[in-house]
């Protein structure tokens, strides 16, 4: 049977609110991306949002299990975006500086981009728009580490952990709220 209780309204940017942010900030930016460059999360949220409807039935606890999928889902790419930085080949299954080699504008890039002065920025700009080399990557991993890219990464997933373990708080005390908060921290400190 559904539960009468009424939820509090889920945590962090409504979907349009964010969406309309990105576009803004990433408009900004000289990066040439291609149509459709950006990428679409959405699988944690639907499935998180199914689960607890055909689970209780409680639309409000569908809409916050639905923002705990969409922000675990964020902090998973912002830390998988780090470990492009930070990774060592062997521990993380993927090459380290993979995203660059792709030419792919990861969330540490964009925001030393924005923090670093107009030539520093034009000579990184070029390297990886022309097709990084593997002897150039630890200049980018420098300049994204010197101009904060790194650090404000992992505030930016450590913020999106939080409202993804704040949408929990509906959830009465269990093993299973347990779970979905430890999985949580996993998906922000994860070596790989």
């Amino acid at each position: 049977a559904a539960k009468d209780r009424k939820a509090k309204a889920p945590k962090g940017l409504a979907a349009k609110d964010r969406k309309a942010t990105n576009i803004t900030f990433l408009s900004s930016m000289d990066f040439n991306l291609p149509a459709g460059g950006m990428l679409q999360l959405g699988a944690g949220e639907i499935f998180g949002e199914i689960g607890a409807l055909s689970a209780s039935g409680d639309a409000g606890l569908a809409q916050h299990m639905r923002a705990y999928g969409e922000h675990l889902g964020i902090a998973f790419q912002i830390r998988d975006d780090l470990l492009d930085y930070l990774g060592k080949e062997s521990m993380i299954g993927k090459p380290v500086g993979g995203d660059l080699k792709e030419k792919k504008f990861t969330l540490p890039l964009i925001y030393a981009f924005t923090q670093a002065p107009p030539k520093t920025r034009r000579g990184i700009l070029r390297l990886v728009k022309s097709g990084i080399k593997r002897g150039e990557i630890q200049e980018v991993v420098n300049f994204v580490r010197d101009f904060g890219g790194l650090d404000y990464a992992l505030a930016k997933a450590n913020e999106h952990r939080a409202l993804a373990r704040e949408n929990l708080s509906v959830l009465p005390g269990s093993v299973y709220k347990e779970a979905l908060a430890s999985f949580a921290d996993y998906v922000v400190e994860r070596s790989k």
